[in-house]
């Protein structure tokens, strides 16, 4: 007769080799359980401080003053005083704005 793999073998024979009673059955399950509350309360306290940074970055956003429109000069003289002025600002108001777009489709 062959042997049986771990796969084959009854749950509860399984269980029992694993835990090697009901008590460390109820005990293992009791301390998952813990686990995933805990898990599931910092979750909420993530997100609860991504909601905040989310907000506090949308504020920064509404009170930086905007750069003006592109005007680069690069083409004639470069770098030009509009890349070297205005670019990273836009550039980063550019980046933030689409990462506020990622989070709140998400959310």
């Amino acid at each position: 007769m062959s042997e049986q793999t771990p796969y084959q073998t009854p749950l509860v024979d399984r269980l029992k080799r694993g835990f090697g009673s009901a008590a460390g059955y109820k005990a293992q399950v009791a301390a998952y359980d813990r686990v995933c509350r805990e898990a599931a309360a910092h979750i909420i306290k993530i997100e609860a401080q991504r909601d905040d940074l989310l907000d506090r970055f949308k504020f920064l956003l509404e009170v930086t003053e905007q750069p003006p429109e592109p005007n680069c000069s690069c083409h004639i003289c470069p770098p030009c005083s509009d890349c070297m002025d205005n670019s990273g600002l836009r550039a980063a108001i550019k980046d933030a704005t689409e990462s506020i777009a990622k989070v709140e489709v998400r959310s």
